[in-house]
């Protein structure tokens, strides 16, 4: 069985550098991907990665140098 590294809410606002309302609104929006336990809410670190890297915006700055050499 592999461990899944959970993340309560102050540690999310650490790990994105938001603020703590910003993941309270995007919860409510249904936006960020998370887990309610009762009243708690828990992320897991690698849904929030994978939710990361789909939030990409603007050009994909690695393609664009890989393809200048």
């Amino acid at each position: 069985m592999t461990s899944r590294l959970i993340l309560n809410v102050d540690q999310l606002t650490e790990y994105l550098q938001v603020k703590r309302s910003w993941v309270y609104d995007m919860v409510y929006k249904q936006k960020l991907p998370h887990y309610k336990l009762g009243k708690l809410l828990r992320f897991d670190l690698d849904e929030i990665e994978a939710w990361l890297s789909n939030q990409h915006a603007g050009p994909d700055l690695r393609t664009e140098y890989s393809n200048e050499t």
